[in-house]
């Protein structure tokens, strides 16, 4: 029987589905785009090769995969829509996702670079969303990276990242039958090295939770945030050791300083402690936001020194630290749209639903009220510019020059599109190399 399957354009699947072309392959099978006859939808489908489909712990994670999005119910959690076996390809297991355009995070940081705080804010955000969700119905990832991080854009432009591969997910707790499949034996090490908690490392199964994926967020932070990795080793042996056994350094101690507030935060996310890691991926952001400084909008938040400059400087009307959020002057055009288009993303997934509806009575009058303060104040400003003489003349442009330069939240819009890449079972990743135009998001291990 062959390793792997090569379906020629037009081949239908399951008599439901209809190969457009390759999107990529890896170790564990093979993710085709893919039109319903019926509906002429698009999707992304994965299928296991034939050698690996005859191992039972494969089929086992496979349909793991398929069922746990289900569970989660989450915009930030990539949809599984189908799943079945093809019995015209010796019954082979397949699984259908929805099909996304955009890139994994691994590839936005490896093209862009150290990527601006306000930015890194609205991702992980939404990535704790997600995480939440699943930990709450005893659901951990276990192999959370950048690269399982998928990119995409909403209708209105604003970026929405979904989680993927939960082929290895530990799953417990309150997730009816579902936690009666074990995701690992005592002594197998699953997902990806350098992501890994110590207590995976150490295959302490019974240690591994939520938190796991906590430790996972503190490094995929970093990333971001520097553009590299934080482990320096070049061998599995002492990357294990680095994780688990050598002295833990501080973040800022690998050459990229992101302040003391940014070393605190990423010391409790990576703590070796298991209990003393934050409660929830949410409480980390939050705690992430006020580390550098960001509100809930990922805007800067005025430092007491730029405070005491402005007030010093009549005029000014600036507020922002310049140490904690990048300004647009020397930004390109590219930049300065991406920075609009995370703002309106994070104030999209922080919106309180309950404010929307049982305050929704009272709108009226508040912003009557508001707009009545703001007229009044205006009116007053005007009174005191215009009798003091320290305001510009009516009609006139003042030639004051701004103090500082603008500064703004930041977003990414895809600028490539790329094939998602799983990992493989035990302590290596396997990679999926894209064979024709990497366009969707499929992993594969």
């Amino acid at each position: 029987m062959a390793s792997s399957y090569d379906l020629e354009s037009g081949y239908v699947i399951a008599e439901k589905y209809r190969v457009e072309r390759q999107l990529g392959e890896g170790g564990m099978g093979q993710v085709y785009l893919v039109q319903h006859v019926k509906t002429d939808e698009r999707f992304a489908l994965k299928i296991l090769n034939p050698d690996v489909a005859k191992t039972p712990s494969a089929r086992e994670r496979f349909r793991r995969e398929a069922r746990t999005p289900a569970r989660i119910d989450s915009d930030h959690v990539a949809r599984v829509v189908d799943s079945d076996i093809a019995e015209d390809l010796g019954e082979a297991p397949f699984l259908v996702m929805e099909y996304l355009r955009g890139e994994n995070l691994q590839d936005l940081s490896d093209e862009l670079g150290p990527l601006p705080a306000p930015e890194v804010l609205v991702y992980l955000r939404q990535v704790a969303i997600a995480l939440d969700k699943a930990h709450s119905i005893g659901i951990v990832h276990r192999d959370l990276k950048p690269e399982n991080l998928f990119l995409t854009t909403r209708d209105d432009g604003t970026p929405c990242v979904k989680v993927l591969d939960f082929g290895i997910a530990k799953l417990s707790g309150a997730t009816g039958d579902l936690a009666k499949v074990k995701a690992t034996a005592t002594g197998d090490i699953f997902g990806t090295p350098m992501y890994m908690s110590p207590e995976q490392c150490k295959s302490e199964a019974e240690k591994i939770c939520a938190q796991s994926d906590i430790w996972a967020f503190g490094l995929i932070a970093y990333r971001l945030l520097t553009g590299d990795d934080f482990w320096t080793a070049n061998t599995l042996t002492h990357l294990i050791a680095q994780i688990a056994y050598e002295p833990m350094p501080k973040a800022s101690d690998r050459g990229k300083n992101l302040g003391p507030n940014f070393d605190r935060w990423f010391e409790i996310c990576c703590n070796r402690e298991v209990d003393a890691r934050f409660a929830t991926a949410s409480e980390a952001v939050d705690a992430f936001a006020e580390a550098m400084g960001l509100d809930a909008g990922g805007v800067a938040r005025p430092s007491a020194p730029m405070m005491a400059a402005a007030r010093a400087q009549p005029g000014s009307s600036s507020t922002s630290d310049p140490s904690v959020a990048p300004t647009l002057a020397a930004e390109d055009t590219s930049t300065s749209q991406r920075l609009v288009k995370t703002s309106e993303a994070l104030t999209l997934d922080t919106v309180d639903p309950g404010s929307l509806s049982g305050e929704r009575s009272r709108s009226p009058m508040m912003i009557a009220g508001i707009v009545g303060v703001l007229l009044l104040a205006g009116g007053l400003a005007w009174l005191v510019g215009g009798f003091g003489g320290s305001g510009p003349a009516v009609g006139t442009t003042s030639s004051a020059e701004p103090t500082s330069a603008p500064t703004a939240v930041v977003t990414s819009e895809p600028t490539a599109e790329q094939t998602t890449e799983p990992t493989a079972e035990a302590t290596a990743e396997a990679t999926v190399q894209p064979t024709a135009e990497p366009t969707a998001t499929a992993s594969i291990a």
